[in-house]
This record gives C-alpha cells, structure tokens and sequence, in this order.
C-alpha cells in the first residue's frame, strides 16, 4: 500500500511538473509580441495626425518706408493659397503612407508568426529524434549485454565488435546529449519552460497534411510581399499627384495694401490684388522622370515577384509529392505483414545466431529512422509551401498545425 501511494506521490509530482501547452496557444502567444504591440502603437499615433491640408499657405506682412519718412510708409498683407486639387493630392498621399507603414507592420507581424511555427516544428522534430535515438541507445545496450554474455560464457567472439559497440554507444549519447541541448534552446525560443510538453492530439498527420496541400493554390495578389509592394507603387504615385498639383496651382496669392501718405486722399490709400501663376511643368518634369523610374521599379519587382511564388509554389508542392511518395513506400516496408511474419519465424526457429536476430532489430530502427526523416522532411515543405502561397499568413489567422485549421485567437 505504501509503496502505491509513492508511486502515485512522484506520478502527480512529474504530472505537476510536466504542463502541456497547446500550439495554437503559442500561436496566439506570437501575436502578442511586444514588437507587433509598438507597431500597431505607432500607427495609432500616425493615424492621430491631422492629415488635411490647411487652405491659408502662409502669411506675410511686410512695410516699406518711402525716403525713410514715416509719413510715406506702405503696409502690405499678403497670404497664398493651397488649391483643393492640392488639399486632395496631399490627403491621399499621406493615407497611402499610413498604408504604406501598415504593410510594413504586417510584414513584420507575418515574419512573427512564421518563426513562431518554425519554432513549434522544430520542438517537435527534437522530440521525435531523442525518442527514437533512446530506442536506439537501448538496441546498443542490449547488443552490449548479449557480447559480454558471451564473452563470459567463454564462447569466442570478435573482440573488434564489442569495442565498435562501446564507440556507437558514446557516439549515441553524443547525440543525445546535442538534442538535449537544442530541446533546451527549442523551449527558449518558444518561451516555455523546459518541462513544459506541446500537446500533440490535433497535430496533422501525413495523409491529411497532403489533403491540405492537394486543395492549395497560391494567393497571389493576396501574398504579403506582394502587398507590400502594391502599397509603395500607391504611394508613389500620389506623391507624384501632389507635386503635380502644386505644379498646376493657378491662384498663387491675395494681397491688400495701405499707403501711408498725406497727398492721397483715404479711399486711395486701400488696394487689394491677386497673384496668378501659369501652369508650367518646370522642375515638375524632373521630379516626374524620378518617380515614374521608381514606379516602373516597384512594377518590374512585383511582377517578378509574383513569377517567382507560382514557380516556387509548383515546385514546393512537387517536391512534397515526392518525399511523401518515399514515405509511404517506407511505410508499407514497415508493416509489411509478409516480412513481419517471416522476420518472427526466424527468429522463433530458435536457429539464428542471437546478435543476427539482434540486426533484425538493427533493421527495423533503420526503417524507422527513413520513415522519419521523410515525415520530417514533408512537414518543413509543407510550411514553406503555406508561406509561399501565403496561406500561412493569410488573415484571418489560421492554426496549420492543427489537423482541424482553428483561427488563431489573440490574446
């Protein structure tokens, strides 16, 4: 009895320890990055700024004294205009900046997120590997025992084969003790503590990842880079639309003046006029050289760009029919219920040589060990390939790590 109540001691101890997290937690955890919250503060900030234009350009008051006299002394006010085609250029040029920066922040959000998943698989992909490689390190051990027993049973054996043992056992806890060192660093990037388990129940498995795959097409015109790069062709051409407003302002000013002078009666002394400007393109055309270069740049970028998705996309998802192809075939090696069958009859026939047997082993790890690293292997594909279609991305956000495709909620 007290031996039970022990062992359910240190069984609630390691469950206490152990917490599970879930990746949409970590997910939504991502989007509550302290960089995501200070862009998102500073585009409030921007937002907070008044953005039209004011009517009135400036104000000028200016006096002349005729022969240094202050009885002949002139008075003048002058005031210069912003026209509305100028008011509407400018309002529309700073909304395409804010645009322009809300882009940017998305990037970088987007960028957030994509390590974040990056992350998750990463954990993931440790945890698989120091599984399999403890089954590894007990096919070592228990190969060790069997050569010592036969050593000690006086049988003649390769002295070579149990010093090859030895160096594959420190080799193994080599590696162990390297993935232990990256599990560590894994529950750092995630932010999680290093007893802490991602749970795993919704994880996707292979078939269902293909079915995601099989239904995706690239969102082009929706791809964040692709954005990006629509939002500085906008602004660019509004800052263009501004320097040709004010390139095409005709009412340049309003005067009145008051003269000062004994000679002139009081209704001479008021004049007011008006300053008109002619429409010329001048340094305008310079300007529109410029910005017209750069508008052809960010076009030629984007479709480049747009080229380079479609073919990378193709190629991805060409690249994961492959390796998912190699996994099955790994797979049906596996549980190939013709060779498990014959594999057990040897090795009940009682007639093999028991290292043999032991190698039947060996080679049950090695299939194992192809069948993990083609999963593997489809699981970064897949990613790369949500985020070259910019699916991964795409919002509302979506968990693709979950077989169910949750929106992710944020915190």
């Amino acid at each position: 009895m007290r031996y039970f109540i022990l062992l359910l001691f240190f069984f609630l101890m390691h469950y206490a320890t152990c917490q599970k997290v879930n990746p949409s937690s970590l997910l939504s955890d991502a989007l509550s990055d302290e960089r995501i919250q200070l862009d998102t503060k500073l585009l409030q900030k921007m937002e907070s700024y008044d953005d039209k234009l004011p009517i009135l350009e400036k104000i000028d008051a200016r006096t002349e004294f005729d022969r240094l006299l202050t009885s002949r002394q002139e008075f003048m006010l002058r005031t210069s205009f912003n026209s509305l085609r100028q008011r509407k250029a400018e309002y529309q040029k700073h909304q395409s900046s804010l645009q322009l920066y809300s882009t940017k922040a998305i990037t970088r959000t987007n960028e957030i997120l994509a390590k974040r998943v990056e992350n998750i698989l990463d954990w993931v992909e440790t945890k698989e590997q120091m599984d399999f490689q403890e089954k590894y390190n007990n096919y070592l051990l228990e190969k060790e025992a069997l050569i010592r027993n036969i050593l000690v049973a006086g049988e003649a054996i390769d002295l070579e084969d149990l010093i090859s043992i030895k160096e594959q056992i420190l080799e193994n806890q080599l590696k162990s003790n390297t993935l232990e060192l990256k599990r560590k660093k894994n529950c750092e990037n995630l932010k999680i503590s290093e007893g802490t388990i991602i749970n795993l129940d919704q994880w996707p498995s292979v078939s269902q990842i293909l079915s995601i795959v099989n239904g995706l097409t690239p969102v082009i015109e929706k791809h964040p880079d692709i954005i990006e790069l629509d939002a500085e062709y906008r602004y660019l051409n509004m800052d263009l639309q501004t320097e040709k407003a004010k390139s095409q302002k005709i009412v340049d000013f309003a005067q009145a003046k008051f003269t000062v002078r004994d000679d002139l009666l009081l209704r001479n002394r008021f004049s007011i006029g008006m300053g008109f400007t002619i429409p010329w393109t001048g340094s305008y055309r310079i300007k529109k050289q410029e910005n017209l270069i750069k508008q052809e740049d960010v076009t030629n970028k984007s479709a480049i760009r747009k080229i380079e998705i479609q073919t990378e996309f193709e190629t991805l998802k060409s690249e994961i029919n492959s390796e998912a192809q190699s996994y099955q075939l790994w797979q049906n090696l596996s549980s190939d219920s013709t060779l498990i069958m014959l594999k057990n009859k040897i090795v009940n026939s009682g007639r093999m040589d028991p290292i043999k047997i032991l190698e039947l082993k060996k080679s049950t790890l090695d299939i194992e060990t192809k069948i993990l690293e083609h999963q593997q292997a489809i699981y970064r594909l897949y990613i790369k390939l949500l985020e070259v279609s910019g699916k991964l991305v795409e919002r509302p956000y979506r968990n693709y790590l979950d077989w169910q495709l949750p929106l992710i909620e944020n915190n």
